[in-house]
């Protein structure tokens, strides 16, 4: 019975240090362009702020990544409708930036069925905004290159943020915390 107590243990605490616990901060919505997409539910749950977030060398990119913020924030609050919403108005706005890969992989975030769908395609869509991004440059600002090795059946899930709070949009409330930084974008 010892060694059945000592295992469950040993694996809680595995997963614990897997998912690299750390403090809160707010994620930034500033620069979201509202004219590009009316009607969505700005609900405070999946829309937090921060007095500054990054800039770009271009306005396409800046607005794609408001809309990138967007959707990865209702990932984390579950919200579907909104996170659907979301890749929606994504996909419309990385049409602006030109680039083959990006405007692929926001088209099957878009296609998504559901929330699932949207998160699986997610680590795509990140490496391919990210490269974006290193390719154009940020006027100002950071942008955190987030990993959770649990994502995606244990292969682990990379995503973008202006925080270096964790706040995971792969698995929302039931691992909130999970990931670490892996990158920091200047």
């Amino acid at each position: 019975m010892k060694i059945k107590i000592y295992i469950a243990m040993t694996l809680v605490a595995g997963v614990l240090a897997a998912c690299n616990q750390q403090t809160k901060k707010e994620e930034s919505h500033e620069g979201h362009q509202h004219a590009n997409h009316e009607g969505h539910d700005h609900d405070t749950t999946a829309q937090n702020t921060s007095p500054a977030g990054p800039s770009f060398n271009s306005d396409e990119l800046t607005n794609v990544y408001a809309h990138y913020t967007h959707l990865k924030n209702n990932l984390v609050a579950s919200n579907e409708a909104e996170s659907k919403t979301a890749a929606t108005a994504l996909k419309t706005a990385t049409d602006a930036l030109k680039d083959a890969d990006l405007v692929k992989a926001a088209s099957v975030t878009a296609s998504a069925n559901d929330l699932e769908g949207i998160r699986a395609s997610l680590n795509d869509l990140s490496k391919q905004l990210e490269r974006v991004i290193k390719r154009e440059g940020l006027k100002n600002g950071e942008v955190y290159v987030e990993f959770c090795p649990m994502a995606n059946n244990d292969k682990g899930g990379f995503w973008l943020s202006n925080s270096k709070e964790i706040q995971n949009p792969y698995y929302g409330e039931q691992m909130m915390k999970c990931g670490r930084i892996e990158e920091t974008l200047k």
